[in-house]
């Protein structure tokens, strides 16, 4: 393998910034959140799961493992 190659093949490290959109509109990087938002997005988010897949199931049963 060339240096050239070694060069084109070498991994770079990916990066990433999560916002969360406030119940007022705002915006803030995920890890700014305060320990209640971020509870409060966990129950939100968890309750929305939860909504989606019984409704999922609902109208296909047969996906359901018993």
């Amino acid at each position: 393998m060339t240096a050239r190659t070694a060069e084109k093949t070498k991994k770079r490290e990916l990066s990433f910034v999560c916002y969360m959109i406030l119940e007022d509109g705002s915006t803030v990087p995920f890890e700014d959140l305060t320990e209640e938002q971020r509870r409060r997005f966990r129950e939100n988010a968890a309750r929305r799961l939860s909504e989606n897949m019984s409704g999922y199931y609902t109208q296909h049963p047969e996906e359901l493992r018993a």
